[in-house]
């Protein structure tokens, strides 16, 4: 009508397909699928709340698929039609704390997936970011010299762990490295009570599985208080 849109929606995989008298089973709850004797992981409840939210607001959801062959979920919903505004114009005031931005840091950690997600955290946040790898403390503690804005240190790594490399690098001679923002990378929560990570020397701690906004809020906070002090 005037006042609505009818609005379509779709989304495709490639994956292992639903034979077609499954297809209406997979909206119930607790329904998973089994395929060569495997049961894929799951509640099975996806599906089944993705349909009751859509049907509470007029709309319908469905599946086409083919076994082996993959997948495509649809569904459509009647939305309003809004009006069309003008964004307002602000002036942008200078901001009276200047935001500094990380040019080079070091990831300190072993684990290769946690490597590959702190480096995309990162570098989608700072596409002109530097990363160096050190894949335990001692090379952590080689690399130190080179410049460096902030280190994310895991605590737990071969080699040298992150509590001794800490260590060594807050005794190094030279001031600029052994004040280095060091910022503990762990899954371990229970660092933070009593400030146990100040106990060893380090700046701050992120748990682990990151948190974006708190990895990018964390490392411009240290790194705007070290510039700050010079």
């Amino acid at each position: 009508s005037g006042d609505t849109v009818l609005v379509k929606f779709s989304i495709a995989d490639s994956g292992i397909g639903i034979p077609v008298e499954k297809q209406k089973a997979i909206f119930d709850s607790f329904t998973r699928i089994k395929y060569k004797e495997r049961i894929f992981e799951g509640t099975g409840l996806g599906l089944a709340i993705s349909k009751n939210l859509i049907e509470q607001q007029g709309g319908k959801i469905w599946v086409t698929s083919k076994p082996n062959e993959g997948s495509t979920f649809f569904f459509d919903m009647v939305l309003e039609i809004g009006e069309e505004t003008t964004p307002e114009t602000h002036t942008q005031q200078p901001s009276e704390t200047l935001i500094i931005h990380p040019n080079r840091i070091m990831i300190a950690e072993d684990n290769k997936m946690n490597q590959l997600v702190a480096r995309k955290l990162l570098t989608k946040r700072w596409p002109e970011l530097e990363i160096v790898i050190a894949n335990n403390g001692q090379e952590a503690l080689d690399l130190v010299d080179e410049h460096f804005d902030v280190i994310l240190m895991d605590l737990y790594m071969p080699v040298m762990d992150g509590y001794a490399a800490t260590k060594a690098i807050r005794e190094h001679h030279n001031p600029n490295i052994s004040t280095l923002p060091i910022l503990a990378m762990t899954a371990d929560a229970q660092i933070q009570e009593g400030d146990k990570y100040l106990k060893y020397h380090l700046d701050g701690f992120i748990v682990k599985p990151f948190d974006p906004s708190v990895l990018y809020e964390k490392i411009l906070a240290h790194l705007n208080r070290t510039h700050a002090k010079l």
